[in-house]
């Protein structure tokens, strides 16, 4: 996290221009916009009054800010210059802190002009680069990676000001229709993308100041809901001194107009919160989220705003029944909570109370159970993110997750396997190992490694499974199954796969399944002892994930649970399709759970542990 000093001035109150009605409606809310060419952040009351301001060069590493958006917890702001970045920050303190930072989309190229937030996701709006080849265009991403998850050409060529407006409503039709709304400094007019359909259409046009038509420049907009649950927009227009803020009603007509006194105003957001104010904790997920009576563990709190500032210490309340032995702060974004359960424990669910340690303080309903029972779980690799994850097997929640990097350094985790006692991590890329690792504690560990199977010195080993004492990993290039010596990584055998693009094992007694990603299928694999030789013959088709097709089927990771088969659907990090399916043997999908970074991870390796009374 970077940390920059502020710096704070003041400015006089903005002029009401003649003629227009200056009253404002929305007390106790803020205004915060950009001012571009010296990289300031003004924040401003309902009545216009400055309030703060702070330059944000050293911060976000560029002089031209250009766009801002606010996702219900802190701002974010894109830059034009030598970074070309997207930065969501925080203002709480004495310091402009940079909480995430990625560069803007495509790849740091042409200038990501605006931003928006739809309640999920963060959408940036790029007015292209003719130079490099790359049309203007709207991106959805990822907030924790500003991975690109969708992407539509805009029709106008100068897209600026960029906002998203949510479903709003009233009984006399004074609403806005849902979607994302943009202005363009080349037809004058704001457009709109529908959210669910991605059609354009014109909407009204864009305000003129006083000076002429020809000082139409839209660089900002915004919104807000007044009582009667009706909508205005809010816009900014900034050319050669023509520097206006416009409120408009939901057809466009000019209600108000302020002249701005800032050399270049640009994005606007108007939201309910004073963003100086400390912020509350946040809780987003507890790993695991359940225990027996009687266990003492350690419970790892997921979220933000963890702050160890102030007079105390950070402190957690688990419920009755839960006594908190220590916390220990890993990040603002991690705690580790060692618990022990008492032995009379009341099973059922517990709140988690978090506060802070300068007195912020939240609560988060239901996010711990104490159980009579543990479910089995199973074992994931996310590729894309170098995590292992464990979750339950009924309902898919988290029981676990730990970074593979410290045990494959470089970065290409692939299979996972469990040999009754142990947990075994197959790794490509520069590794080309298959690790030993213990589990236990919030970091891996090694215990022993093996080489992995590279007999051609090529291709990409993938998931494996444990059976009658060996190993069995799959190379996707050889398109092979190899049995392999787990103490010293020599080959048994060679199984062709028969198959083009074979990326996961698994045996259910003596017979061999694997799944091809290419074909869309899994595959049985019977030993003929009178030929000495391996037949292969198509199980079944892999029934697609949850709201997608059989073109958006691509398996992986497979694992067997006794009655029925688990498997891993990795499709693209650009959509919310990587599912874990538990599948029938006659290829019935019966229920699925979906990636525990869907959007930005793809699943490959998968296994099955069982809970303790089936062990």
């Amino acid at each position: 996290m970077l940390l920059v000093a502020v710096t704070v001035t003041s400015c006089d109150i903005f002029s009401l221009d003649d003629g227009y009605d200056g009253k404002l409606t929305r007390e106790g809310d803020y205004f915060y916009m950009i001012d571009r060419v010296p990289a300031d952040l003004i924040m401003l009351d309902t009545q216009l009054n400055e309030l703060e301001r702070w330059n944000l060069y050293e911060a976000v590493g560029d002089s031209s800010l250009q766009g801002l958006t606010f996702d219900g917890e802190l701002l974010w702001v894109s830059s034009a210059g030598s970074s070309n970045s997207i930065s969501q920050i925080s203002l709480y303190g004495d310091s402009v802190q940079v909480v995430n930072q990625f560069p803007s989309p495509p790849n740091g190229a042409g200038v990501i002009r605006d931003l928006a937030w739809d309640g999920t996701h963060l959408w940036a709006i790029n007015s292209g680069s003719r130079s490099l080849g790359i049309p203007p265009r709207i991106y959805q991403l990822s907030p924790e990676s500003g991975q690109i998850l969708e992407e539509f050409d805009v029709p106008t060529a100068e897209p600026r000001a960029f906002t998203y407006i949510p479903p709003n409503t009233d009984p006399y039709g004074r609403s806005a229709p849902e979607g994302f709304y943009y202005g363009d400094r080349g037809t004058d007019l704001f457009h709109y993308m529908s959210r669910d359909r991605k059609m354009f259409d014109v909407v009204f046009d864009a305000p003129e100041p006083p000076e002429s038509s020809f000082r139409i420049f839209p660089t900002g907009i915004t919104h807000e809901l007044n009582e009667n649950a009706g909508i205005y927009f809010w816009t900014v227009n900034s050319s050669l001194e023509s520097d206006y803020l416009f409120r408009l009603d939901r057809e466009g007509r000019v209600l108000d107009r302020f002249e701005l006194p800032y050399s270049s105003p640009g994005a606007i957001v108007l939201i309910d919160m004073d963003v100086r104010d400390a912020p509350e904790p946040i809780v987003e997920s507890v790993l695991p989220n359940r225990a027996l009576p009687g266990d003492e563990l350690m419970v790892t709190l997921n979220g933000q705003f963890f702050r160890e500032e102030g007079d105390g210490q950070i402190s957690v309340d688990m419920g009755a029944g839960i006594s908190i032995e220590q916390v220990f702060v890993e990040s603002d974004e991690r705690l580790e909570v060692r618990i022990q359960i008492d032995e009379a424990a009341a099973q059922g669910s517990r709140d988690i109370t978090v506060t802070n340690a300068d007195g912020t303080q939240a609560t988060f309903t239901d996010m711990f159970r104490v159980v009579e029972n543990l479910p089995s779980t199973l074992l994931r690799i996310g590729w894309s993110t170098n995590y292992l994850y464990q979750t339950f097997t009924d309902d898919g929640t988290g029981a676990r997750e730990w970074s593979t990097d410290v045990v494959a350094t470089a970065g290409s985790p692939q299979g996972v396997a469990f040999d009754g006692e142990n947990v075994w991590l197959s790794a490509a890329s520069d590794d080309r190992r298959i690790y030993q690792i213990d589990l236990d504690g919030p970091v891996l560990s090694e215990i022993s490694s093996i080489p992995a199977p590279y007999p051609q010195g090529s291709g990409t080993v993938r998931d494996m499974t444990w059976h009658d004492g060996y190993l069995w990993v799959i190379n996707s290039a050889d398109q092979a199954v190899y049995q392999v010596n787990p103490s010293n990584g020599s080959i048994q055998q060679t199984v062709p796969t028969e198959t083009d693009d074979p990326r996961s094992v698994v045996f259910v007694d003596d017979v061999m399944y694997t799944t091809d990603r290419e074909s869309r299928s899994v595959y049985r694999h019977e030993y003929n002892i009178v030929t000495d030789s391996w037949t292969t013959e198509e199980a079944f088709r892999v029934p697609p994930p949850p709201g997608g097709g059989t073109d958006q089927t691509r398996p992986t990771g497979i694992a067997w649970d006794g009655e029925a088969f688990w498997i891993n659907n990795a499709f693209s990090r650009a959509s919310d399709l990587d599912y874990t399916m538990r599948v029938s043997t006659e290829g019935e999908l019966l229920e699925a759970y979906i990636s525990p970074r869907a959007g930005e991870d793809l699943l490959n390796g998968l296994e099955y542990l069982p809970a303790e009374d089936e062990q």
